[in-house]
């Protein structure tokens, strides 16, 4: 099943590129002074207040230098995220736009990076070769909706009983922000 989904990495990017023009030039500069490793770009970005402690390390760990066996291991994580992030960041300089990024899962084996210059915003989307939970860190909360069982072990709800039934699965977001959304559309 394809998730797309924000982590709370991914929104304190999003809070940082908003459409400060300062910002961008900072970001370039950190990216620029660290043209081999975006996880110490993103330790300047730790050090100075615009992501939370540890996303600099889980990026080494998890994304840019995973060990062997790990999904992302020998994809070139490092290179093409550099690329995709480089050209997103100059699209919404540029452009006077605010900068989104969204993680997506489920789609195949192959990592990619794909960057969509939108009318308001540039998008960033970080195609992953794995199936993934989502992240219960973030503040943004999303949901697949579809025909029939989600099958994907997480819980589901039937949101349309007709047949065949159309359900809600949470792929991301903690269970606060889940149940403030709900209440918002249920009232």
């Amino acid at each position: 099943m394809l998730r797309m989904y924000k982590t709370s990495g991914a929104e304190a990017l999003d809070l940082f590129y908003s459409g400060d023009p300062a910002a961008f030039a900072q970001g370039v500069g950190w990216m620029t002074a660290n043209p081999n490793s975006l996880p110490d770009a993103a330790e300047q970005m730790e050090n100075a207040g615009n992501l939370g402690p540890g996303n600099a390390q889980a990026l080494r760990d998890g994304w840019t230098a995973p060990p062997v066996g790990h999904p992302l291991h020998g994809k070139n994580v490092e290179r093409t995220m550099r690329q995709g992030y480089e050209r997103a960041i100059l699209l919404a300089q540029h452009g006077n736009k605010r900068l989104e990024t969204f993680v997506v899962t489920g789609t195949g084996s192959d990592f990619h990076v794909q960057v969509s210059n939108g009318s308001s915003a540039v998008s960033v989307f970080i195609v992953l070769p794995r199936e993934s939970n989502g992240s219960t860190n973030a503040q943004a909360t999303s949901w697949v909706f579809r025909i029939g069982s989600a099958d994907a072990g997480l819980p589901e709800e039937i949101v349309d009983d007709d047949d065949p039934p159309v359900v809600r699965v949470r792929v991301s977001g903690s269970e606060e922000a889940a149940l403030a959304a709900e209440s918002l559309t249920s009232a």
